[in-house]
């Protein structure tokens, strides 16, 4: 059976007119005239949750790329506590200081 350009192009591409009318017309027949309004509301709603989690994401992406941009980047190693460093810098002045002259006098 050898298949027509007619047949092949039917489901190619972005639907045309004809092909969106049968699919209306399937969706009509398979769940109502009282079901569409309420299918109809869902989809807008889940179209419209997609639309805002897609903007939030631009919006972060946004302000992740201004940040590094202006060389605002946080460094991941926290730094150190100032009472650590304090003690290791009293302990190595100790160390170095005079303590051996202190044993002599």
């Amino acid at each position: 059976m050898a298949y027509s350009p007619v047949m092949i192009g039917f489901l190619s591409g972005a639907p045309g007119s004809g092909e969106l009318l049968i699919l209306l017309v399937l969706i009509l027949i398979l769940f109502g005239p009282r079901k569409l309004p309420e299918i109809a509301r869902s989809i807008g709603k889940v179209l419209n949750d997609l639309r805002g989690a897609s903007q939030d994401f631009r919006d972060q992406v946004m302000s992740i790329e201004e940040d590094t941009e202006a060389g605002v980047c946080e460094d991941p190693t926290p730094p150190p506590e100032s009472g650590d460093a304090a003690a290791d810098s009293s302990s190595g002045e100790i160390a170095e200081g005079d303590g051996g002259d202190e044993r002599s006098g």
